[in-house]
């Protein structure tokens, strides 16, 4: 009925220890004496220290525990030293954690609650894991005086754990995010997986019908990856993503599928701003227009906004501001169908005379009177930049090139040549 079996608990002074030893299992022993409990049942191991080691159901057979037998791979000695700066920082160092379970998982190392008749404790320290050996029932010498001074020693392994982890949303002036739970990488538990270091097992008290006095833990309602949650808003702002801290350093932008979507403790991250671009901003020397944060390369037109200090119409051309243009425009995000007369770049509301269209897209010259194309207009007038003191003629708002005669307007008459008109 006696077996061989190995446990574990991790030492936060020495870095693990390895318990060793020929027992029975409590499964076993309670089989024998065709004793059945259930988490209806309380439970005492009373030891000869009289401690008092209460379990409840769940803790003594409900919990599977794992002997941490991946600490004698070849290649953990190289992994430990990378992971844990002392070895009294190892029981608390979280990947270690990660990476004893991810092992223990995978070696399937389970270890049942045991009394055990023959017992040995090895305390392996980071250096010596390097050379540490698995003891095997091949190997493991055990000392009389310690296995009388061990009788009955009690041991089982590390229960592999996932702990609630809070993801709190600090939106830093933004509009509130809900806070989520999620469950952290499986990893060891670091609650003590030995009785107080108790000896000689008497017996196992049998409460029965005290299980209900306390209750088993409830099931985690967590969820097993993190939510990446609506952006927030803030009036005059832009949202620039959620940082792991509150200056939002580069670099710390925090990745929602890194760590398989998940965090190992919990965590607060912090929305970063960044005021909203809107209006003509100076970039590399020139001035772009932007729209909630977008530059507005598709508009070419008349734009309002101010540019040192002074609000005008000013002229874009594929969303950046042409101080060269002139000629006639209409306004950049399509609002109305008027045309405008625009010379340096901005919109001049005293205007008169011929323009053509300032992007270039037609050769006709326009007649514009205060500041704006008027149509079915009969009249002749200078060009409206002042670059010609001649007259021309212009018929239905358009200068007639190919018209030759006499015409008399507002009671004067014109002589008028290709197009150019003067008085007779």
């Amino acid at each position: 009925m006696s077996t061989f079996a190995n446990g574990s608990s991790q030492c936060g002074m020495t870095g693990f220890r390895t318990f060793t030893g020929e027992g029975v299992t409590l499964v076993d022993l309670l089989k024998e004496a065709n004793v059945t409990v259930s988490a209806d049942d309380y439970f005492l191991l009373d030891t000869s220290d009289h401690y008092g080691n209460n379990f409840t159901y769940e803790e003594l057979f409900g919990t599977t525990r794992y002997f941490l037998q991946g600490i004698y791979d070849d290649d953990f000695y190289e992994q430990y030293k990378a992971l844990v700066g002392s070895d009294d920082e190892a029981g608390s160092t979280i990947e270690l954690r990660k990476l004893l379970a991810a092992k223990a998982l995978e070696d399937e190392s389970t270890v049942e609650p045991r009394i055990n008749v023959s017992y040995v404790e090895t305390i392996i320290s980071g250096d010596d894991l390097a050379d540490a050996v698995l003891p095997t029932e091949e190997n493991t010498e055990y000392n009389s005086l310690v296995n009388y001074e061990n009788q009955y020693r009690f041991f089982y392994g590390i229960a592999i754990v996932q702990d609630d982890c809070t993801v709190t949303f600090d939106s830093q002036g933004g509009s509130e995010v809900e806070a989520q739970v999620v469950l952290s990488h499986p990893m060891t538990s670091t609650s003590n997986t030995t009785i107080k270091s108790s000896y000689w097992a008497n017996s196992l008290v049998i409460y029965r019908g005290k299980g209900a006095d306390y209750p088993a833990t409830e099931a985690s309602t967590a969820a097993e990856t993190i939510t990446k949650p609506e952006n927030p808003t803030k009036e005059g702002y832009t949202f620039m993503g959620w940082y792991t801290d509150a200056e939002c350093t580069d670099g710390n932008e925090f990745d929602f599928t890194a760590n398989d979507g998940t965090v190992d403790v919990s965590t607060t991250l912090y929305a970063k701003w960044v005021v909203t671009k809107n209006g003509f901003i100076l970039e590399d020397g020139q001035y772009n227009y932007y729209v909630d944060d977008v530059l507005m390369s598709d508009y070419t037109g008349i734009v309002k906004d101010a540019i040192d200090g002074t609000t005008a119409w000013y002229y874009v051309k594929n969303g950046v501001y042409d101080s060269t243009a002139k000629g006639l425009a209409k306004k950049a995000d399509g609002s109305a169908a008027t045309w405008y007369y625009v010379q340096d770049g901005k919109y001049v509301s005293t205007a008169e005379g011929l323009a053509q269209k300032a992007d270039g897209s037609a050769t006709t010259w326009y007649y514009v009177s205060g500041g704006k194309y008027v149509s079915g207009v009969k009249t002749v007038c200078s060009k409206a930049d002042g670059s010609s003191s001649k007259l021309f003629y212009v018929k239905n708002s358009r200068f007639a090139s190919q018209s030759t005669g006499t015409v008399t307007i507002d009671g004067v008459k014109y002589i008028v040549t290709n197009g150019i008109a003067v008085k007779a």
